[in-house]
């Protein structure tokens, strides 16, 4: 295994949070800093186990020789006693990943020669953001999008209410609920009423998951154009057996790169990968692995295609 240190880092406004620093042998350390950001929503868990997904890949990508940083979000796993995950919005998520990567590149002595970011599902738009702030060699968008969030939360939801056995009627339902909060909440005239809404830490949160000013920050964000824009490498990883980052995300991106011509931009579709980096062999499949895995803290090996892969892209940019 990669030697993994806890370390602390401050945020901008002056929180301590939480991390895990893979440092690579000194035999194939290769000065290159990677910084993993985490998606969005709470964690169901007060402790990140060490088979997460997240220490499994930092741990892999470790091993080929890069230094490697992930961290949980305030308030939230590791950092449940840190800062409120209520009160975070998306402006100040992306403020902690960049002090974060700042504390990352402290660690690379001398400096990095380069930096990547991976950003995992709603850590993709956080990653994107990065790269307009900071000087970044190469984002991976780890089962991620840069969709319009409306249209990708009803997809999504769809999707896993029809995989979970939900009568028509009964997603139809959902589905008009969902769409009526997102067109109030990116208006500004939603109103919080239960059963959906609550004050948590004094914040709007809907359904116990999204905190309200957060959600209407990204109503309004264009992750498509930012991506689009960016001058930085940016790879997007896809696979076949996600519930949660439909297969319209990837003929979006798709559709982007042919009618853009953009060649900063690429696409790798791994056979079973799902949205947790394990390989299951169909997205209902994957749906009964999570549902397991969050109740029993137990998690499959990551995909040995999605680490390869990863590296692949690394060493392809690093020329």
């Amino acid at each position: 295994m990669a030697q993994t240190e806890i370390i602390k880092f401050k945020t901008t406004d002056n929180i301590l949070l939480v991390g895990k620093y893979y440092k690579p042998n000194k035999n194939i350390d290769n000065s290159i800093a990677v910084l993993i950001i985490e998606g969005s929503g709470k964690s169901g868990i007060n402790k990140e186990p060490d088979s997460s997904p997240f220490v499994q890949l930092g741990q892999e990508l470790a091993k080929n020789g890069f230094h490697v940083m992930s961290y949980n979000k305030r308030g939230s796993c590791d950092n449940s006693k840190n800062g409120s995950f209520w009160k975070a919005t998306f402006s100040s998520d992306n403020d902690d990943a960049i002090s974060a990567l700042r504390f990352l590149k402290s660690q690379v002595i001398p400096m990095p020669k380069k930096i990547f970011l991976i950003g995992h599902s709603f850590g993709g738009p956080h990653s994107l953001l990065l790269g307009t702030k900071d000087k970044i060699d190469g984002i991976v968008m780890l089962t991620s999008t840069i969709r319009y969030t409306g249209d990708l939360q009803m997809e999504q939801t769809k999707i896993i209410l029809e995989l979970s056995g939900q009568k028509e009627d009964v997603v139809n339902a959902e589905l008009q609920t969902l769409k009526l909060q997102i067109e109030s909440v990116k208006s500004g005239q939603f109103k919080c009423e239960k059963p959906h809404c609550e004050l948590i830490d004094g914040i709007e949160a809907v359904d116990q998951s999204i905190q309200v000013p957060w959600w209407k920050e990204v109503l309004n964000l264009d992750f498509a154009k930012t991506a689009q824009d960016s001058k930085t490498k940016i790879h997007f990883i896809f696979g076949t057996s996600d519930f949660v980052i439909p297969e319209s995300d990837q003929t979006f991106v798709r559709n982007l790169i042919e009618d853009k011509k953009l060649n900063h931009i690429s696409i790798s579709q791994i056979d079973k990968l799902d949205h947790f980096m394990v390989e299951n062999e169909s997205k209902i499949e994957s749906l009964k692995y999570a549902k397991n895995a969050q109740a029993t803290q137990q998690f499959k090996t990551i995909s040995g295609k999605l680490t390869s892969d990863i590296v692949k892209f690394f060493k392809e940019t690093n020329i």
